[in-house]
């Protein structure tokens, strides 16, 4: 019966009845004391794969089902799926398997990687009955189809794979037995011996088999020049022939395969060396490589694992992933026509490394094209970002070029051009929030004092140079901005006299006040914003300005990063606290601070905020919320919340501003008119924007036969998805004249336009089609240089995980391992690299030139608008926590991505007028529908294709619009 039900279980898990899968493994176990059980690890592939916890919850349960509505169901779970502690698991009164569970209400992923199961407490428990506590997770499905006692387990981090591994391939069961004799011999008194039991010796004797996978694998050994292991009998004679055979490896056979011209062998010649157990069958008589003729799509290639402490046989085999149909080993140290000595030079040479050189290459590129003052700005991005180790090396190699135009400014002195292009290079590190005193090798401002005004020397020698910069806006600016106060609302003149009334007060009856200001877009929260900042400024005071987001921080004079302003940690958590010492120059300006603003707060965790709090009340040696300043906060909390990676909604909920413990004392603002539609009389204006206002408060009408949060979409905005054709369509629609334009046009063409999605992975299928569509007039394809940052408690063996299994990992806005640009596509920064010269997180680029290590690109929308910019590959770390890697992610790589299409995530903040959103699934969280539709600014300028949106008896489209209304209240 247990061979027929596992036989059974394997046909179900192959035909997709959980998802369809890409492979799986599985082995039988015997144990000592009774039957036979089966371990399955199921790998699914695409987007079957599970991603989320509604994934996990539409195949995994960990609740006994409802009596009456499937009472069969339950019969089976609570006799075979329900954990009854006995003495075999109980360890100091403690069950080892940790049973009973905790009550949960929503599924989540548990830092082992495993997930902790939705187990909610039921009303019609009785004390004496088992509760959902003590259920074994099971699939309804396999349950009630089979039965019997079936554990499913969801395996969301490499940690876990790497158990169930160790797991499935442990062996049989091994037992200890004492041997009776009159002879004294200790070393022969103990045996260990393994244990069969009669199951498995009956299961052995029918030939039944104990293993099995889907797939076949093939191990591929790597070795120098030379120095394979050759095997030579001792007992005769070899002959020339046999002894050039034995030498033969899987290597350098496949070397031979692909200097081999016949035509069946030109396949070799474009494969990778672990592709070529799918084309090509190993003949160990012959010691070579013949055509496969079936079978080749159930073989696994696997080069076979060696350590970095190997030296240059572990670059070797970096560069065989990659290089495709290398001849030699001298082939395959080759790059660009020259042969190099060793792997690990060619290695660096095609960037799969880290390297000091590489910034070298980098400035000397950019020299070719780049004006002083760009060299300057990518100079300041590699010393912020890039961390060089011989930063007065570049400098010096590079200074004629940064410092020319000052050259030309004073032709008979070179010291005094230098002492302007350095203090250019100190203004530039200022405004990115560092400064020239981090880089002691550098020459410093007071080398050169004599050149400079008394006042430039106090600023750059003498006082803390952050206050300084605070306190020096543009005056002229500064008025402009304030000329606008004549076109304020009523609302925005209340909000205006009751914050300017708390920032006059006296300082010895200052309390301080924390503000919310929210408001839908255009109803002018930038807007008096800025004309509060430009107020307090123009008194000489100092008010700063930071955003949730980049993007959002440029729309603010003076504006920066919250996580920069702040020195927020990377990871939050309710212990968090910011990086800023007493003694500091940062803390010196904190204080003195009259104003601060914070932009785009509805989509930062509160414990950001609460960090913020506690550092405030530190420097400022009081316990009022935020030390007594005067706190302002602006957001839509209609927009989308803080990103809770796996996270619930209960989770993303718990994670806002609302539900910290300052909201209590934050006095809230509304802005209702909106200042676009004052200026604007037409009605599909007036509403479209009545349609963003009801999909964002959810009260758009919903469709009950469906459910509550589904919609239906204005028959004039959607498009039927009927084939694959209908995508290819829309694609086209959005961008039909990229290839009839130039590209000084294609700058603002692309500018404009958009496609949305709500998935990373369908947004990079996207750009990869319309990268494809384009003609351009050069293109490259950078591969990253990427290692293990080992944390002090991870597994010993972090540093071995194969170098193409780190290239592998693919992370929402993370820098892809490989990446593919044209000349003349839209990129999106995915990082802050100058935010003074515009390069935030989310600006988007349009590519002018393709070199081997920087890009040269010019900004497309914004303030900085037609700016043209150099971008070097910059190192970005990943904690492996947030994606369950028990390491961290080193990634070089230049940090951008091909924009045709963009996360609905990431769209937000931007303005386009030419919008497309594609749903392939509705979307998952709240706010979503409502910033994907209120990016354009006019109902004629946006279209959703939305793929199973219609349904059998109800007339138009349908999608998802996720709305917490506790997120609202």
């Amino acid at each position: 019966m247990f061979r027929l039900k596992l036989l059974a279980i394997e046909a179900m898990l192959t035909k997709g009845i959980l998802g369809r899968q890409g492979a799986h493994v599985r082995s039988v176990e015997f144990q000592k004391r009774g039957l036979p059980h089966a371990h399955i690890l199921v790998i699914f592939s695409g987007d079957d794969k599970i991603k989320t916890t509604a994934d996990i919850d539409s195949i995994i349960s960990a609740e006994i089902p409802d009596k009456e509505k499937n009472p069969r169901l339950h019969k089976i779970v609570t006799t075979c799926m329900i954990h009854k502690c006995s003495d075999r698991c109980l360890e100091n009164g403690k069950c080892k398997k940790n049973f009973p569970k905790a009550y949960c209400d929503e599924t989540s992923i548990g830092s082992d990687g495993y997930p902790l199961y939705r187990r909610r407490r039921s009303s019609a428990e009785r004390p004496s009955e088992y509760t959902n506590q003590y259920v074994i997770p099971y699939c309804p499905t396999l349950s009630a189809m089979f039965d019997c006692h079936i554990n499913v387990e969801a395996c969301t981090s490499i940690s876990a794979v790497k158990y169930l591994y160790k797991y499935i391939f442990k062996g049989s069961d091994r037992s200890n037995f004492q041997l009776e004799s009159s002879e004294l011999d200790e070393i022969k008194q103990y045996q260990d011996a393994r244990y069969v039991s009669c199951c498995e010796a009956l299961t052995r004797i029918f030939s039944f088999d104990m293993f099995n996978r889907s797939h076949a694998v093939e191990n591929l050994e790597i070795h120098l020049e030379g120095e394979q292991v050759v095997c030579i009998p001792t007992d005769r004679p070899m002959s020339p022939q046999e002894l050039a055979r034995r030498n033969r490896t899987k290597l350098t056979a496949f070397f031979e395969l692909c200097r081999e011209n016949s035509d069946s062998q030109a396949r070799a010649r474009e494969c990778l060396y672990h592709d070529i157990p799918e084309h090509f069958v190993w003949n160990s008589n012959l010691r070579k490589w013949t055509p496969r003729k079936r079978g080749g799509k159930r073989m696994i290639g696997r080069m076979l694992t060696v350590s970095p402490r190997s030296g240059d046989c572990f670059y070797m085999r970096m560069l065989l992933c990659y290089r495709r149909g290398p001849t030699s080993h001298e082939d395959l140290r080759t790059v660009n026509g020259v042969v190099h000595p060793k792997f690990k030079s060619a290695a660096l040479a095609l960037g799969f490394l880290e390297n000091d050189e590489e910034w070298l290459t980098c400035m000397r590129e950019a020299t070719e094209t780049a004006t002083p003052y760009e060299l300057r700005t990518l100079f300041v991005s590699i010393l912020i970002h890039c961390e060089p180790a011989d930063a007065r090396g570049l400098w010096n190699k590079f200074e004629d070029e940064m410092r020319q135009d000052f050259h030309r400014m004073y032709p008979d002195d070179s010291q005094k051009s230098t002492a302007f292009a350095i203090q250019a290079l100190s203004r530039c590190l200022e405004s990115n929030g560092s400064s020239l005193d981090r880089f002691q090798e550098l020459p410093q401002l007071a080398q050169f004092e004599q050149y400079f005004a008394l006042e430039e020397t106090n600023r750059g020698r003498q006082s803390n140079r952050l206050v300084a910069m605070e306190s020096s806006h543009n005056q002229e600016q500064i008025q402009g901005i304030l000329e606008g106060k004549s076109t304020m609302t009523e609302e925005h003149e209340v909000f205006y006299n009751d914050v300017m009334s708390e920032i006059t007060k006296e300082s010895n009856v200052r309390r301080g006040k924390v503000y919310f200001l929210e408001g839908e877009g255009g109803s002018g929260k930038t807007f008096i914003s800025n004309i509060l900042l430009a107020q307090v400024r123009s008194m000489n005071k100092i008010a700063l300005a930071v955003a949730s987001s980049g993007l959002a921080a440029l729309n603010l004079i003076g504006g920066t990063t919250a996580h920069s302003r702040f020195c927020l940690p990377r990871s939050l958590h309710e212990l968090s606290r910011c990086d800023v010492r007493k003694q500091s120059h940062l803390a010196e300006l904190l204080r003195l601070t009259e104003l601060i603003i914070w932009d785009e707060c509805s989509m930062m965790h509160k414990y950001a905020v609460e960090a913020v709090d506690h550092m405030l009340q530190d420097l400022m040696d009081n316990a009022l919320p935020f030390g007594g300043k005067v706190v302002i906060f602006s957001g839509d909390f209609k927009q989308m919340l803080p990103v809770i990676l796996k996270g619930t909604p209960g989770l993303i909920l718990e994670a806002c501003l609302k539900n910290s413990y300052l909201w209590s004392n934050v006095a809230k603002f509304h802005l209702t008119v909106n200042m676009r539609l004052t200026n604007n009389n037409s009605e599909s204006v007036r509403e479209f924007a009545g349609l963003l206002k009801s999909i964002g408060h959810g009260t758009y009408p919903t469709c009950t036969e469906l459910g509550a949060d589904y919609i239906r979409l204005p028959d004039d905005l959607a498009i039927p998805y009927n084939s694959p054709d209908d995508l290819g369509s829309f694609l086209h629609s959005v961008y039909q004249d990229m290839n009839n334009l130039r590209i000084n046009e294609l700058r603002s063409y692309f500018g404009c336009r958009a496609i949305l999605a709500p998935k990373h992975s369908v947004v990079a299928d996207i750009n990869t089609t319309l990268l494809e569509r384009l003609t351009s007039d050069g293109e490259m394809t950078y591969l990253s240089a990427d290692s293990v940052a080992e944390k002090r408690d991870s597994d010993a063996d972090a540093c071995e995980f194969p170098i193409e299994f780190l290239n592998s990992i693919d992370i929402n806005n993370f820098p892809s391992h490989k990446l593919h640009l044209k000349v003349g596509c839209p990129i999106i920064l995915l990082r802050n690299l100058c935010t003074s010269e515009g390069m935030c997180n989310g600006t988007r680029l349009i590519v002018l030139e393709l070199k081997t290590r920087c890009i040269k690109a010019q900004i497309m929308n914004g303030s900085h608008k037609n700016k043209i910019v150099y971008i070097p590959r910059t190192t970005t770390i990943h904690d492996g926590e947030q994606n369950n890697y028990p390491f961290e992610l080193r990634r070089r790589q230049f940090p951008v991505q091909v924009a045709f299409a963009m996360t609905i995530h990431k769209a937000q903040g931007q303005t386009i007028s030419h919008v497309g959103v594609y749903l392939p699934e509705p979307v998952f969280s709240h706010g979503q529908l409502y910033v994907a539709m209120s990016r354009a600014q006019a109902k004629g300028n946006i279209k959703f294709l939305v793929a199973n949106g219609q349904y059998e008896g109800l007339p138009g489209i349908y999608t998802k619009n996720v709305v917490y209304q506790e997120a609202l209240e």
